[in-house]
């Protein structure tokens, strides 16, 4: 059964596990490689006429960075009952978290320069 590109990230999280994995190979029938494997990778793929995903660590850590700050955001931002106190924090807390996204993508930014 063929897998989608975005379950086959989900799936490939466990494998980043190990600190040292930067990439991941995947193959559509759910194969991982790493990535001193790249020629079984091909091999694999070319017999059984499927495409070869690269997977990045990278990308999963902004993917996570993203979601948690959307979550934090959701979570912050002002309610009508809240009391004016309240109120003066959120802002302050939503630039926090605007910050650490930014921090994100500039690490991000610098593994992939690395690579």
């Amino acid at each position: 059964m063929k897998k989608t590109l975005e379950e086959l990230r989900e799936l490939s999280k466990v494998y980043f596990n190990n600190k040292e994995t930067n990439l991941i190979y995947a193959t559509e029938d759910g194969n991982f490689f790493f990535e001193n494997s790249h020629n079984h990778a091909l091999n694999h793929a070319k017999l059984n006429k499927q495409q070869i995903f690269t997977i990045y660590r990278a990308e999963l850590l902004k993917e996570s960075a993203e979601l948690e700050v959307k979550k934090e955001i959701k979570k912050i931002e002002p309610k009508k009952t809240e009391t004016k106190k309240e109120e003066k924090k959120a802002p302050k807390k939503i630039s926090k978290m605007k910050k650490a996204q930014k921090n994100a993508d500039a690490y991000i930014k610098y593994k992939k320069n690395t690579l």
